[in-house]
Order: C-alpha cells, then structure tokens, then sequence
C-alpha cells in the first residue's frame, strides 16, 4: 500500500489505544501522511491518549524537510486540536504557525499555508483570522504573488459574510495594489447587498 492509502486506511480504522495507532502509522514513511494519518485519528481514541497523538502527529510533521510541507500538514493537527477540546494547545500552534510562515520560500506556498489554516483550522477564533488576513496582505505588499492575492480574496469573503465592513476597510488601507483593492472591496459591497 501506499503512504497515501495507508493515510486513509488509518482514518476508516478504530484504534483501541494510542500504541496501536502509532504501530499502525509506523508502516506510512513520508511524515505529511503519517501526520495526517495520526492527526485524523486522535478524536476516535480514548481521552488520556488524544494528545499524545497530537504530539506525534507535530512530531511526523517536523520530519519533513520542505518548510512548506512541514508547516501546512500541522492544519491537519490544529484541526484534530480544537476536535479533541485542546482549544489553548491549537490556538498557541496556530500562532506559532502564523509566525513562522516567513520560512516558507515561496511566497505562494506561504499564502497557501496561511489560507488552509485561516478556513480549517480557526473555528470562532476571530483574532486568529485577523492575524492571519493581517500576514496575507503583509506578505502580498512585500513580496507578491498571485497564490498570496488568491488567497487574500478567499479569506476576504469570510468577512463578507460575517459583515466586518469597518475591518476591510482598514484592512485593505494597507494594501497598496489597486486591483486588489476594488477586487476586495467589490466583493464586499455585493456580498452586502
């Protein structure tokens, strides 16, 4: 089987205990799978051992040797986090997270990372969306790129929806890209209407 099968076989299995998930996951070699595997399984173990599995599933993660790869599949453990109720333990990752995007080379890898992580993994956490609207537009002024203004217009609408008028507003007098700007804000005012 492949690491990816293997990935889903964890998710559609039972584990009794942490040490049988782990023995399991053992079998997956790339450490964004067995993250993966480990992080979409912690929910379905006994409580004592659901941060444990957390803990590896970082620890999986952390094998990876593309910043990109070793940043983005932590979503996944943010996510089993806030599933499991270690709602401190995800908010301190996701902040850690936030800041350490900037070692992901290139700007369209960390745009994407900060986006997967703003619409899976920030559940009733405004502050975390703001910081991480806030890095997005950061990064677009600086260092540009067309996956970082896809990104920015996809957060963007969760904004919308939520009617946060003054906070785009300030958001996008940052932004020096006209486009943008009255791609954003166009959006905005139909959302609105």
């Amino acid at each position: 089987m492949s690491d990816s099968q293997l990935r889903n076989e964890a998710g559609r299995t039972s584990f009794d205990s942490y040490q049988d998930l782990v023995k399991f996951c053992k079998r997956i070699n790339q450490g964004w799978y067995r993250c993966q595997a480990i992080a979409g399984s912690a929910h379905k173990l006994p409580k004592q051992d659901r941060m444990k599995a957390c803990n590896a599933a970082i620890t999986a993660a952390n094998t990876e040797t593309d910043e990109y790869r070793k940043q983005a599949v932590q979503v996944w453990v943010v996510e089993a986090m806030y599933e499991c109720g270690f709602t401190h333990d995800a908010d301190l990752l996701v902040n850690q997270l936030i800041q350490s995007s900037d070692r992901i080379i290139p700007s369209n890898s960390q745009g994407y990372m900060l986006e997967l992580l703003f619409e899976r993994c920030t559940p009733d956490r405004e502050d975390h969306r703001m910081a991480i609207m806030t890095k997005l537009v950061s990064l677009r002024e600086s260092k540009g790129g067309w996956r970082v203004e896809r990104a920015i217009i996809s957060c963007a609408r969760y904004f919308h929806r939520q009617v946060y008028t003054d906070y785009i507003k300030e958001l996008m007098s940052r932004c020096t890209n006209e486009r943008l700007k009255r791609r954003i804000m166009k959006d905005h005012e139909r959302a609105l209407a």
